[in-house]
């Protein structure tokens, strides 16, 4: 195991840097930002202004949560790309096969290296913000609570860490395959978006749907006022969730076909629920640009769309995904 990390430790180093560079480079221009318009507002003689200013959206954790969740996620897709890849790139299945290691060993490994070009570079872009933080703390303190930072940063390292194995689990279930990349992004896309896009959807036929999803969405959690869920029991959720998507995929990963190269082999249970997730979302995508505003005397006409819609995209997931 120790030679195998060594191994992977050689383009890892480089993805660390990398990551590093983006991230407090990004975070730079965002907390520029960010003091230009709180210098503004509290310098302005309108109260309105200044009470804006110190508005809980003002806060840094929440700022950077909007700004920075894109290219924090892209960091992570790209890491994992490089990871998995790599061994595909370079020989795929027969240089996998030809390790002196067992499949356990490779995946575990590969998570561990994605973690680490990941959180490493993380933690050096927070401390780089803390210290930029107490050099302007006579502006900042008033408004963003060292605690609520700290809190905000622990969180965002462990959402990552639950991408990180998210993504690699949908990996595994590709053997190795470039193309569970982008399965995964489908998948949290739709993790994310997917109950507006039912809403939507259900709004066309009159059904009024609904519910709090606080629990599934703290992977996609970096706002500290958006939950209801205390700092700690999210945690908490991050971690178990990371640790049996972990479990999941190790025991996928030492039993999947690894791929040929050029041939996109998949775990054979996902491919139907690949197929299912396709044609439903498909055709609630296409129900809602087609008809965009609900008509009551038209329900028959939106059942039958549905139903030819759902027929083609099942022809069409028969098609693309074997």
């Amino acid at each position: 195991m120790k030679n195998l990390l060594k191994k992977e430790w050689v383009y890892v180093r480089w993805l660390i840097l990398i990551n590093i560079f983006l991230l407090i480079i990004s975070s730079s221009q965002i907390f520029a930002s960010y003091l230009s318009q709180i210098n503004f507002f509290i310098s302005s003689n309108n109260k309105n202004m200044k009470k804006f200013a110190l508005d809980p959206h003002f806060h840094i954790q929440n700022y950077f949560g909007e700004k920075m969740t894109l290219i924090i996620i892209a960091v992570v897709f790209f890491s994992v790309f490089i990871i998995m890849a790599a061994d595909y790139l370079n020989g795929g299945r027969e240089r996998l096969i030809s390790m002196s290691y067992t499949r356990k060993q490779i995946i575990e490994s590969k998570w561990i290296m994605a973690a680490i070009s990941v959180v490493i570079p993380l933690i050096i872009d927070y401390c780089f913000i803390f210290g930029i933080y107490f050099i302007n703390y006579s502006i900042l303190n008033s408004i963003n609570r060292y605690r609520f930072m700290l809190e905000w940063m622990v969180l965002n390292v462990l959402t990552c860490i639950f991408i990180i194995t998210f993504i690699m689990f949908i990996q595994s279930l590709h053997g190795n395959n470039i193309a569970g990349v982008i399965t995964s992004v489908i998948l949290l896309f739709l993790w994310k978006n997917g109950e507006e896009l039912l809403r939507e959807f259900l709004n066309l036929y009159g059904i009024k749907f609904s519910y709090s999803h606080e629990v599934y969405m703290v992977a996609y959690y970096n706002n500290m006022n958006n939950m209801t869920l205390k700092p700690i029991v999210r945690i908490l959720v991050l971690i178990t969730f990371s640790m049996l998507v972990f479990f999941i995929m190790v025991k996928i990963f030492e039993n999947i076909p690894l791929e040929n190269k050029y041939n996109l082999s998949m775990y054979k249970p996902f491919t139907y629920v690949l197929r299912i997730i396709f044609v439903i979302v498909i055709t609630m995508m296409a129900m809602t640009i087609i008809f965009q505003y609900p008509n009551q005397s038209k329900i028959l006409l939106y059942i039958v769309t549905s139903i030819a819609i759902a027929g083609l995209s099942i022809y069409g997931s028969v098609r693309i995904i074997k």
